[in-house]
């Protein structure tokens, strides 16, 4: 049963315009402590393997064509990319998928989370049937797809990364010995993007750029990257909201929302908030800088310097 699927799941096979839509709202969290999370990727320094639970939240969008529904399943597959093994750990029909799914402990500390694991949310044809223009036809074929990925330097980065030379920074009226620069490719960060680097870049100079890629599994390495998206998501969040007026609805799915959003659920801090302190100047980015902090655990990397023997 599952080689069937996954020799199939390369087609690609999108027969509806909505149905990219379909797994939009689902979640994910490693822990049962935690509240579910609409981020796809999560770094290795999360996962405290002795409270593991990884636990799918799965509120289904509209869309679908009811002739179809009746022969499409919902499935989960789990693949652990450092052992090149993969497992179906969830398929049943699409009009049974229940609102939340906890993979079995048993089976879940059969994968190596800090390694690299993919968990793969699908709606598939459960059943081979007459072929028609515009429609799955194979079992296999999938009509939505929704990935999360836990590991090291996760695929999905939070955000994009570029190694500048002097002279890229020198051209943004910067010194030539600058570390790092966060150059917005727009000011209207609450709108959605395909590409994250269609709305900002985060340029870091080319040889700190190849020191870091050198020695990314290490403490004072992960302790750097820690501190530099803590400083990128504070600088989004200040320029996005303050760009905005109070009163504009957040665009669902936007860069913007998605960062709002994932604060409010960690800190319990709401947008008006949030607001105040982007126009409070410096007094108000720090107080955002330290929610962001508390946001990605960065106390959790850092901690990891002194068990190391790591100094900053």
């Amino acid at each position: 049963m599952p080689s069937d699927w996954s020799h199939a799941e390369a087609v690609v096979v999108r027969p509806f315009v909505s149905a990219d839509d379909f797994l939009d709202a689902v979640k994910f969290r490693l822990h049962e402590d935690q509240p579910f999370d609409a981020r796809d990727s999560f770094e290795a320094s999360e996962v405290d393997l002795h409270r593991l639970a990884p636990e799918f939240q799965l509120p289904l969008g509209d869309g679908l064509p009811d002739k179809l529904k009746g022969n499409l399943d919902l499935v989960i597959r789990l693949q652990d990319l450092h052992l090149y093994r993969s497992e179906m750990v969830l398929e049943m029909p699409l009009s049974h998928a229940p609102k939340s799914f906890r993979v079995p402990v048993e089976v879940a500390k059969t994968f190596a989370w800090r390694a690299g694991v993919k968990a793969i949310v699908a709606v598939m044809q459960r059943k081979d049937t007459k072929r028609v223009a515009g429609q799955p036809y194979l079992r296999g074929h999938w009509v939505a797809r929704r990935s999360f990925y836990v590991g090291r330097n996760p695929k999905s980065r939070a955000f994009p990364v570029e190694p500048w030379t002097p002279k890229q920074f020198e051209q943004q009226g910067l010194p030539g010995e600058a570390v790092y620069h966060l150059a917005l490719v727009t000011p209207d960060l609450n709108q959605r993007f395909k590409n994250p680097a269609d709305a900002f870049r985060l340029g870091i100079r080319e040889d700190v750029y190849e020191a870091l890629a050198a020695s990314e599994a290490t403490p004072g390495t992960k302790a750097f990257y820690a501190m530099l998206q803590t400083d990128v998501y504070t600088d989004l969040l200040v320029l996005g909201l303050t760009d905005l007026d109070h009163s504009e609805p957040l665009e669902k799915g936007g860069v913007l929302e998605a960062l709002v959003k994932r604060l409010e659920r960690s800190t319990k801090m709401d947008r008006a908030k949030m607001t105040a302190h982007a126009a409070n100047g410096p007094e108000g980015r720090a107080i955002l800088r330290a929610n962001v902090q508390a946001m990605l655990q960065a106390k959790n990397v850092l901690v990891k310097l002194r068990k190391t023997g790591v100094t900053a």
